[in-house]
């Protein structure tokens, strides 16, 4: 996976917790139920027009609530690109390593349009919005994550080492 992601913003407040996610009444056992559905507590069209490679934008606390793991694969799997948000629910930032849903923390998030364009790069932090010619910086990752990132997540980066030794 390449370390720079582009793509459309799809804006949200502050608070989003797992269950506007993931919707318990959702999580019936057919992952398309749960697609057309993901973030429907918080935009219930979300899950019907988000195209894949778009990225999520939000307030502070992303993800918080739970520890639903369901909530970070369900976005994933949808082809969610990158969240950048002011701040993530310990629980779900560390779900998204697991699978390498790669998370950007950005105290200015209010200088990204909703359904602008945004390229960023993920090793240095930076945030380009297209449109404004601004370029934001958010906290890069550090090398361990981009490692997992590439890899696909923690276990496919674990089954490497191994074969490796």
């Amino acid at each position: 996976m390449t370390t720079k992601v582009k793509g459309e913003v799809w804006k949200f407040g502050d608070d989003i917790a797992t269950s506007l996610i993931a919707p318990g009444q959702f999580i019936t056992g057919d992952p398309e139920v749960l697609q057309q559905h993901v973030l429907y507590g918080a935009d219930p069209e979300f899950g019907k027009k988000f195209e894949p490679g778009g990225i999520i934008v939000a307030g502070r606390n992303f993800g918080c609530e739970s520890s639903r793991e369901i909530a970070t694969q369900c976005l994933k799997d949808k082809g969610v690109a990158l969240i950048i948000a002011k701040g993530f629910g310990r629980i779900f930032y560390r779900n998204a390593v697991a699978i390498a849903l790669p998370c950007l923390m950005l105290e200015d998030v209010d200088e990204i349009p909703d359904k602008g364009v945004i390229e960023a790069d993920l090793e240095t932090g930076e945030v380009f919005v297209e449109g404004t010619g601004k370029t934001l910086k958010a906290q890069p990752l550090p090398e361990f994550l981009i490692e997992y990132i590439r890899a696909g997540g923690i276990i496919p980066h674990l089954k490497s080492q191994m074969a490796e030794s």
